[in-house]
Formats: structure tokens, sequence, C-alpha cells
């Protein structure tokens, strides 16, 4: 199995699925990038169509990328059981769900704070009173 890396979109993880799947390594790293890609390398592993990220707490969560994880932050964040809380709230309610993506807590910021009902239900802030 080989991931295609040629398009922009391409998965965060379509490295670590080849090095994983087929022993095949990026060309053109540096010592150092080198360095970090099998540091990070033995926190996954691939069971086919999946890779998986066993995080610090020994836990096994599942990788996902672009679409699938704006569905599930979606969900999270305002599904039957998200209540349109904070980015916090919304990242650990996916983690819990069994969920991994690099990026999760700058997204769920993101979703958070485009969120209307999230912002009109939050309370004010001292940033927000008038002087």
């Amino acid at each position: 199995m080989h991931v295609e890396t040629r398009d922009e979109d391409y998965p965060w993880f379509a490295d670590i699925t080849n090095f994983l799947a087929s022993g095949i390594v990026l060309k053109g790293l540096t010592h150092k990038q080198k360095k970090k890609f099998f540091s990070d390398d033995k926190h996954y592993f691939w069971e086919n169509p999946y890779l998986f990220r066993v995080g610090a707490d020994q836990l096994v969560r599942r990788c996902v990328y672009s679409d699938e994880a704006r569905k599930i932050l979606s969900h999270c964040h305002e599904g039957l059981t998200g209540g349109h809380n904070g980015a916090t709230s919304t990242a650990k309610k996916v983690f819990d769900a069994g969920f991994f993506w690099p990026t999760i807590f700058c997204d769920a910021y993101d979703m958070v704070q485009s969120c209307d009902a999230y912002q009109r239900a939050s309370n004010i802030s001292s940033q927000d009173e008038m002087p």
C-alpha cells in the first residue's frame, strides 16, 4: 500500500503510513527531520485501512484528516451531546470519541470562534466591556 503525496490535500499522516505499510521513507529529509520522524513513528501502527496512534495515556485513537476531522469536530461541538461548549471541551470530546490529528486544538478553537450559537451564549468578559 502506498498513499500518494502529490496533491496538497493529502493526509498529514501519509508519510507515516507509507513507512509503516511498505517501509518507504520520504526522500530529502535532513538528519534532524529523520530523527524526529523515527521518534514519532513508534507511537503509530497501521491496521489496514486505518492508522492508529497510541497516546500518552496509552489509549489508541484513529488518525483522521481534513474533511473527516471537520465533521467530527462539528458533531462533538454541535451534536446532541455537544452543547456548544468551548474549544477545550470540544477537543476533549473528540479525544474521548477515539480520534486524533495534530491540529485538533487549533481546529477546535477556530470552530468555536466561528460558531454563532456559542458566541451568543458565552459570557461577557472584562475585555468585551466598554471603558
